[in-house]
């Protein structure tokens, strides 16, 4: 009986050291948890709080955002964003009136054998527009005064005098640099004659070139010209060799 009773009592010693055990084991874990539970938390909460402080800030009336400030703020490229844009381009006229050219010329006119006439001075102006629409294209005009002496004999009572003529055409700018342009010309010329002796009014062709120097590098709106242009009327020919200007309106 003795024995039996002893038995009992180391049974229930070590069932009673086993129960701490495990008590203390338990409060271990739990304490091992929490900690990072509680590290968790510590970070969280102040995130949820801010959370909330944004959701009950009132939203601005304009968003005036500036790229610069969010490239500060974040600092993140907004290089993909497109840049703003203006007024949508326009297509340009198919006459551009825009680049209207305004000059004036003087020269020296040569005829042709077939007038008997000396070579003489011409004084005129000259107009030009461009044709975008048709590329490098352009339509000019001129208007001059020149004078013709011819040597006829004595019985013909009008054989010097003034006469005027009116050109219209085409020009094509071949090259354009920074110095100046080339353009050939062909074209129409109506000449009057002013009832010199022997002299037909009438229509002529026109075959020429504008050579064009701007008067300051790189600045297109005004230019020194010189532009020799040959005058078929009939059978007869004439050769104009004029100096001038040109301003880009």
């Amino acid at each position: 009986m003795n024995n039996g009773r002893a038995c009992l009592r180391h049974h229930a010693l070590f069932t009673a050291v086993a129960v701490v055990a495990l008590a203390q084991s338990a409060f271990a874990d739990e304490d091992f948890l929490g900690r990072p539970t509680r590290a968790v938390e510590a970070v969280l909460t102040p995130t949820f709080e801010a959370a909330e402080v944004s959701a009950d800030t009132p939203l601005p009336a304009r968003l005036d955002i500036d790229e610069s400030d969010l490239r500060e703020a974040h600092g993140i490229k907004l290089d993909f964003l497109p840049a703003p844009q203006g007024r949508m381009s326009s297509k340009p006229p198919f006459i551009d009136f825009s680049k209207w050219e305004l000059g004036g010329f003087a020269g020296a006119v040569m005829y042709s054998s077939d007038f008997e006439a000396g070579l003489n001075y011409i004084l005129g102006v000259t107009s030009r527009v461009p044709v975008t629409g048709l590329g490098q294209l352009g339509i000019y005009a001129e208007a001059f005064i020149s004078y013709v002496d011819r040597d006829l004999p004595f019985y013909y009572n009008h054989r010097a005098g003034s006469w005027y003529g009116l050109g219209l055409g085409l020009d094509y700018t071949l090259w354009k640099g920074t110095l100046g342009y080339i353009r050939p010309q062909i074209g129409v010329l109506y000449a009057y004659w002013n009832k010199v002796n022997s002299l037909d009014n009438g229509l002529g062709i026109t075959i020429g070139v504008q050579v064009g120097l701007f008067w300051v590098r790189n600045n297109d709106k005004t230019s020194i010209t010189f532009m020799p242009q040959f005058q078929m009327q009939s059978s007869d020919y004439m050769v104009f060799l004029p100096i001038g200007f040109s301003v880009d309106f």
